[in-house]
């Protein structure tokens, strides 16, 4: 798998031969083990989700697809299914949900395995001592959305809430973040229908993108968004932009800087935004304008006011801010 994700990334087209010998054995002492325990192994287990992993890594959705419906069928053989696996192997349980999630954003499809109860603590947030859960006000007009996108939202701002001041574990983490995506997916696909009312769906496709900037981080790369998502983004955004906030004036302003900069520092050509002739710069100098934005800091307190992390977002979105305005 490593040689054959190296030869991709090398912009070879076929795996090297090494590689095809490896994963032909993979498959074969798979199919040995399958057909001989009546029960799969959880190594077995892992050995499927790896296979699906890597045909998400090289974009083979159909190979994806064939891996994840074998897991799936499997899991159903196994008492408690997914969620008994995500207890006693989360290790295992999140690679299979978060191979799902991928799979589901590529071919802009529900996830196979749905949402999953969470076998981890009822409580799903660390907070600080003697600091109570904090009671999130979605600010406007988040609150005009429907209340299943309402949910999903409120539960990314609650995230970004304790960013820097509660710890989760590592599992906990992973749980929380792929829940938050699962569900946001799940509520409208890329590739069904969209949602009817504007403001839910360049809602949906702006929290995408914006989790996308959450699970994708690194600390060496800027993390991106998919193409197909960015470029739905973009569409929903024109759309919102003429018949929403044209109409409704000043209305939706905030909320428009915030969709706009989470388009620009989650697509895959951020540098073409940087440019202060581009469509992305010219949009947020107007919008610039009209809330009386001078520095980074203003533009920072309305953007904290959605989702906003400082330690994932501030360098990308100062950058852009910088080099559209020249200030």
């Amino acid at each position: 798998m490593t040689g054959a994700h190296i030869s991709h990334h090398r912009g070879q087209r076929n795996a090297s031969l090494e590689s095809t010998r490896h994963f032909m054995e993979a498959m074969r002492l798979l199919r040995r083990e399958l057909s001989t325990n009546r029960k799969p192994q959880d190594s077995s287990l892992a050995v499927i989700i790896s296979l699906a992993i890597h045909a998400n890594l090289t974009n083979n959705m159909n190979e994806s697809r064939i891996h994840l419906h074998g897991l799936k069928h499997i899991l159903e053989l196994r008492p408690g299914g997914l969620t008994a696996l995500c207890a006693n192997a989360p290790e295992v349980g999140n690679k299979i949900r978060r191979a799902d999630l991928d799979l589901a954003l590529m071919a802009g499809a529900p996830t196979l395995f749905g949402p999953q109860s969470s076998p981890l603590p009822t409580t799903l947030y660390v907070v600080p001592i003697n600091e109570q859960t904090l009671n999130i006000v979605l600010p406007h007009p988040l609150g005009e959305t429907s209340l299943a996108l309402q949910s999903a939202i409120r539960d990314v701002l609650t995230l970004c809430s304790y960013a820097g001041r509660a710890q989760l574990g590592a599992f906990q983490y992973q749980d929380l973040i792929i829940s938050m995506f699962q569900r946001l997916v799940d509520y409208a696909p890329l590739a069904g229908p969209r949602p009817l009312h504007p403001l839910d769906d360049v809602c949906q496709l702006g929290f995408l993108a914006f989790m996308s900037t959450v699970i994708h981080h690194n600390q060496q790369r800027r993390p991106t968004c998919s193409i197909s998502l960015s470029k739905a983004f973009w569409i929903q955004l024109d759309k919102f932009d003429n018949d929403v906030t044209f109409n409704q004036g000043n209305k939706y302003s905030s909320l428009y800087l915030w969709l706009i900069f989470v388009y620009a520092v989650s697509a895959p050509d951020y540098k073409r935004y940087c440019d202060a002739s581009s469509s992305v710069a010219r949009r947020i100098c107007m919008l610039a304008d009209t809330l009386a934005l001078k520095t980074w800091e203003d533009v920072n307190t309305y953007l904290s006011a959605y989702s906003w992390i400082m330690e994932f977002h501030d360098e990308w979105g100062r950058k852009l801010w910088e080099s559209v305005t020249l200030r």
